[in-house]
């Protein structure tokens, strides 16, 4: 979502989104991880939703790219002629776009989240 954002509107919300996502991406994921699950407490479920709260920084910078590179597309333009515009061509037109690179990331990941 904030690489989304960031992504399709940019201006000064792209700024404050991507260093809010530098700064997360300047910790140690591991130890950020600990000190969520120290918060959330133990369990299965709370160890996976700590990786995944610090995975989310390089997933934003790669959806914000792919829609940096998609915006000025005549597909997108098409759809904003008919009409479509917000969070609907947010999420019917550009999150179908970038979803095959963010599972492909997500693939080669795996590995180092396990």
């Amino acid at each position: 979502l904030v690489g989304i954002l960031s992504g399709y509107y940019g201006g000064w919300l792209e700024r404050i989104l991507m260093r809010f996502t530098d700064v997360v991406m300047s910790m140690p994921r591991l130890i950020l991880a600990f000190a969520f699950v120290a918060m959330l407490g133990p369990g299965l479920v709370n160890g996976a939703l700590a990786l995944a709260l610090t995975t989310w920084p390089a997933y934003a910078r790669q959806a914000r790219s792919e829609i940096q590179r998609l915006r000025h597309s005549d597909y997108l333009a098409a759809a904003e002629l008919l009409g479509i515009r917000g969070g609907r061509l947010l999420i019917g037109h550009i999150l179908p776009l970038c979803l095959p690179s963010a599972i492909v990331r997500l693939a080669l990941d795996l590995a180092g989240i396990i």
